[in-house]
């Protein structure tokens, strides 16, 4: 069925800001340039086209793939360069939200505010940001307490019920303290006819039925104080609740007209820098719980044949990491050790057997180093590096424990403008969950899997003119290859329908990306 788009009205209300707030900096925090590895961004408000929710707003990236299943605001995957959603690691606000008891997120649940940036590394991510993944990571930043003064709001009615609004606020609470919060907001109900084939071929002519219990609620909020510690020193604290109503309509020939998915996602971060010698001493604090509901009546459940008709799960994560970063006027250094923990811990279900509880912890230790060389500092030679470990463990005593480096190495040689640049390293992801232990349902467990690995190179360049002032061209054109080993994968297994989860032999990938901006008088294309 052709996908339907609605028709927005949008009313955007300029930003707000006095004019004292103009020599304010705006805060720009950036980790890894080409020479770290190929980077994509979006922000929130300067995209060609409006978007709606995260999923539209990294979608037109390059190397970018977004699965829905069906409209805006339905559960949707991101693919980075072919690669298995299970396989791309997702940040927000620096917290990570992927891991062993969801590898794969559902994109439509991230929050978006005015401003919002997103950052796709689309092969090698920064070590200090976090364990990598073996397809790329999706970074999610808010805005920042730093950020120029101003109030931006965003609405949009249109059809299918829906109702969107964004609204951010930065100011400076006095003392050199400021704050940014935000709320965003979404609903639907994507209630339409469609054509109902079956009851069609029996009458012999065109018979709809409406779609129902497809409709969706959301809304979060934001909150983000910098506050100044002594002379050169700063702490950030960051909140984030949000919660979420998703209707699942299920197929038009087996309707599920009262099943519902509940999530809410609570997310908080501190982060202490101190200047230390030529260098800034930085300690880092999260935490996240995030829980999932599903709602069903019994006698739906029994007539389908089985499954729970009501479940209520929860995911609880915390970790730490602490670091120091050196720059001189050609070369930066950065060293992070960093720790974490994860539980999956099933509540309430009725109907169906629980799957067990599961906990995951990962040490880590990261070292990221960039060096500027020849005349006007035109080759740019960047090195990273990790090594981890992870331990994982059911409540039935089942264990297993990996301990796996990672890291690239990466050059841009800048020629005027046009800029080349490669990278080449090796990365690796561990089995989530529900791959190594099953969910005593349709899932066996296979403790014994060994992590995903794969090498990757990458090559390419990206040129920028600029004509008569006011009309400015970009292109970016990269090419890459990928070798991939011990992929995991679901096997059907026995006569149940049951599948278990195995490290099948290799894989090869292989692509081109590109992206053609023009920005003009204005306006991007």
């Amino acid at each position: 069925m052709a996908r339907l788009w609605p028709v927005l009205l949008v009313l955007l209300a300029p930003a707000v800001a006095r004019a004292d707030d103009a020599v304010e900096p705006e805060d720009v925090v950036v980790r890894g340039q080409s020479a770290g590895g190929f980077v994509a961004r979006a922000r929130e408000g300067e995209t060609p086209r409006e978007v709606t929710d995260a999923a539209s707003l990294v979608e037109p990236l390059p190397g970018v793939h977004v699965r829905r299943l069906g409209a805006d605001d339905s559960f949707a995957t991101l693919s980075i360069r072919g690669t298995s959603s299970t396989q791309v690691a997702v940040y927000l606000a620096g917290v990570p939200l992927s891991g062993g008891a969801d590898p794969t997120l559902d994109i439509a649940t991230l929050p978006l505010w005015p401003g919002a940036q997103a950052r796709v590394f689309r092969s090698f991510a920064p070590a200090a940001l976090g364990r990598g993944s073996l397809g790329g990571t999706l970074v999610l930043d808010p805005p920042s307490p730093r950020a120029a003064t101003k109030t931006e709001i965003w609405t949009a009615i249109g059809s299918y019920g829906q109702r969107r609004l964004r609204l951010g606020d930065v100011r400076d609470a006095g003392g050199g303290v400021r704050i940014a919060s935000g709320v965003s907001a979404s609903r639907s109900d994507d209630d339409y006819d469609v054509l109902d084939v079956n009851a069609t071929s029996n009458a012999g002519y065109d018979v709809f039925a409406k779609r129902q219990n497809a409709g969706h609620a959301a809304a979060s909020g934001l909150a983000s104080i910098a506050m100044p510690l002594g002379e050169r020193g700063a702490v950030t604290v960051t909140a984030l609740a949000q919660g979420r109503k998703q209707e699942l309509p299920g197929p038009l020939r087996d309707p599920t007209p009262y099943q519902r998915l509940d999530s809410s996602r609570l997310v908080s971060a501190v982060e202490l820098t101190l200047a230390a010698g030529g260098g800034v001493f930085g300690v880092r604090g999260w935490g996240r719980r995030e829980g999932l509901a599903l709602r069903d009546t019994p006698d739906a459940t029994i007539r389908r044949g089985g499954g729970a008709s009501r479940t209520d799960d929860a995911i609880i994560a915390a970790g730490t990491s602490v670091g120091y970063k050196a720059r001189s006027e050609r070369s930066s250094l950065e060293l992070r050790l960093d720790g974490s923990a994860e539980r999956f811990a099933p509540g309430t279900r009725i109907g169906g057997a629980a799957p067990l509880s599961a906990r995951r912890t990962n040490g880590g230790v990261a070292l990221d180093a960039e060096t500027r060389l020849l005349a006007a500092r035109a080759l740019v030679l960047a090195a990273s590096g990790r090594a981890d470990t992870w331990h994982d463990t059911t409540e039935d005593g089942t264990s297993s424990n990996e301990t796996r480096p990672t890291g690239h190495l990466g050059a841009e040689l800048s020629l005027g403008a046009l800029v080349l640049a490669t990278h080449g390293g090796v990365l690796a992801r561990p089995a989530s969950f529900v791959e190594r232990f099953g969910d005593r349902g349709g899932f066996l467990p296979q403790p014994n899997l060994r992590p995903e690995s794969a090498t990757t190179i990458d090559a390419g360049g990206r040129i920028g003119h600029r004509f008569a002032k006011r009309v400015r061209l970009e292109l970016e054109s990269a090419a890459f290859a990928t070798w991939a080993e011990d992929l995991i994968v679901f096997v059907n297994t026995g006569a149940y329908g049951r599948a278990r989860a195995e490290n099948i032999g290799r894989a090869r990938l292989a692509g081109v990306e590109s992206e053609l901006r023009v920005s003009a008088f204005r306006g991007d294309l």
